[in-house]
């Protein structure tokens, strides 16, 4: 019922010093120095970990991936410069983008997201590869197999009717999330299977295994 991005962003300290000051100078200063930006993720597999996955495919830029078991010790990490930069979902981030500890390089999305206008999208550095790319998180209530029809369309109500409450989209938007009112269960099915190939081609890209 509500939808989202990820955010990247560097470490202040990182970015002034290799004059990071966008998405685009980050994977050029990459590119020329193999291996040398750290790259946080909250886990193998995880949103940050593909987003990033995706990014050095389509670029080529040369990004070290060092892996945190959650992202709130790689957030510490980022903050402290163990790490340069993290890709990470982006009610995680947002607060540290509002308070200026750390530089918002661009969103992961195709277009500009509200919540911060001013940080560019993937679409805008379509230049060095990344046109097309548009890393969506998805957020929905689901139930159990065999949940009978009524109890269904009750909470799915429920839900549309609460997504449509200013009080609520208040709540949401400032995070990065994009409430959705019309969405229906069958579209929430069809999204689903939409996105499966996508998932599963950066889950390749990415190397990550079940363990």
């Amino acid at each position: 019922m509500a939808t989202g991005t990820i955010l990247c962003v560097a470490n202040k300290e990182a970015a002034g010093a290799k004059r990071w000051g966008s998405f685009r100078d980050m994977i050029a200063w990459s590119s020329a120095h193999p291996d040398e930006t750290r790259m946080g993720s909250s886990g193998v597999g995880t949103i940050s970990h593909l987003g990033i996955e995706l990014v050095k495919a389509r670029t080529g830029a040369s990004i070290l991936h060092v892996p945190y078991k959650g992202g709130g010790p790689a957030i510490v990490d980022l903050l402290g410069g163990v790490i340069d930069i993290m890709f990470d979902v982006t009610p995680a981030l947002a607060p540290l983008v509002r308070d200026g500890r750390v530089v918002p390089l661009g969103v992961g999305s195709l277009e500009r997201i509200a919540a911060f206008p001013d940080v560019p999208s993937m679409k805008e550095f379509s230049d060095i590869g990344l046109g097309e790319v548009d890393i969506q998180t998805w957020y929905a209530l689901a139930g159990p197999k065999g949940l009978p029809e009524e109890a269904r369309d009750a909470i799915f109500a429920a839900a549309r009717d609460a997504m449509a409450d200013a009080g609520v989209r208040g709540k949401l938007e400032p995070g990065g999330f994009t409430p959705l009112v019309d969405a229906s269960p069958e579209a929430f099915t069809s999204v689903i299977a939409d996105q499966n190939p996508y998932w599963k081609e950066l889950v390749r890209l990415s190397g990550a295994r079940l363990e």
